[in-house]
């Protein structure tokens, strides 16, 4: 665990009443144990301990969503870390916890957004993982059987959020000069989206599973905002239909990435999203999402969405 003694200094006046400064005791107590996965449950037991006495103790929660991170326990973790911010919210470390999380769990835009809450606050902490999020614009853009969940895209939906995410950008490339200038900030405001999760079997335009799921969570936010158009790319990989000529594969590839398009929008129209608001194109094989050899070949049976 952490020690930040600093966070102490953060907390309100309560913590001055004599319970509050028993339950320091017992934070520290848990800190001197060490980090071994042995002392695990002591550490819980007295930290909870700590915050029967003081609720509003921000290291007792931060501690405590260390050790619930620490075994895996997510949810746990980030309800404590997201407790320590209401207590404190310059608590950098509960920071860190949350973008971590966010971060293993594939949450990009959240983690982002809680790496520079980070950087605002201490500027040598998770840069690098700032500019792996920034570069390629990885933070919007999902792939794999990850799903991006409806609070990730809620909030590269919000325009509001989105403006104080370039906010703390600006404030973090002022403070840390890892960042390149060619990161361009305005494009932070952008609410464009990019699925290339939304994969196909080869030669069908079935939705599998983790299609489905990541468009209900799109058509879930999508429905409580306003969004003037959604633009539903499909793609195929470069492989050639049997028994057809060149040209009649390349034309039955174009169908088929049209077809996929088309089951996209249709899915989303199901969830409640108008139509009329979606614009399908195929594409074909000629925009690969990598390249052209067989290890592409499930990153080019896509569907991407861009939402203007």
């Amino acid at each position: 665990m952490h020690k930040t003694i600093l966070a102490l200094i953060l907390l309100p006046l309560p913590l001055l009443a004599a319970p509050c400064n028993q339950a320091t005791r017992l934070v520290i107590k848990a800190y001197d144990m060490g980090q071994q996965p042995s002392v695990y449950a002591q550490q819980k037991a007295l930290l909870q301990q700590a915050l029967r006495l003081c609720p509003k103790h921000a290291s007792a929660h931060n501690n405590l969503g260390l050790i619930w991170e620490a075994e895996q326990n997510h949810t746990q973790a980030l309800y404590h870390y997201q407790r320590t911010l209401q207590i404190a919210p310059d608590y950098y470390e509960a920071w860190i916890g949350i973008g971590d999380i966010y971060y293993k769990q594939g949450q990009y835009p959240l983690s982002l957004e809680a790496y520079l809450n980070v950087c605002i606050r201490n500027s040598t902490a998770r840069n690098p993982q700032i500019i792996k999020l920034l570069d390629k614009y990885r933070y919007r853009s999902v792939d794999g059987n990850n799903v991006f969940r409806k609070k990730s895209l809620d909030m590269l939906y919000d325009k509001q959020r989105l403006k104080k995410l370039r906010d703390m950008f600006i404030d973090c490339r002022s403070r840390y000069k890892g960042i390149k200038p060619t990161l361009v900030s305005s494009t932070l405001l952008d609410t464009f989206v990019v699925y290339r999760n939304v994969y196909f079997d080869v030669g069908q335009y079935i939705l599998t599973p983790t299609a489905k799921h990541q468009l209900t969570a799109i058509a879930n936010s999508l429905l409580e905002k306003r969004t003037k158009s959604i633009q539903v790319n499909g793609h195929t990989d470069i492989q050639p239909f049997a028994n057809l000529s060149p040209e009649e594969s390349d034309r039955r590839n174009l169908i088929l990435s049209q077809q996929r398009a088309t089951s996209v929008a249709k899915a989303l129209a199901i969830y409640g999203i108008p139509i009329n608001r979606m614009i399908t194109t195929g594409y074909g094989y000629t925009q690969p999402a990598q390249g052209y050899t067989q290890a592409d070949l499930d990153k080019n049976r896509r569907v991407e969405i861009e939402l203007k």
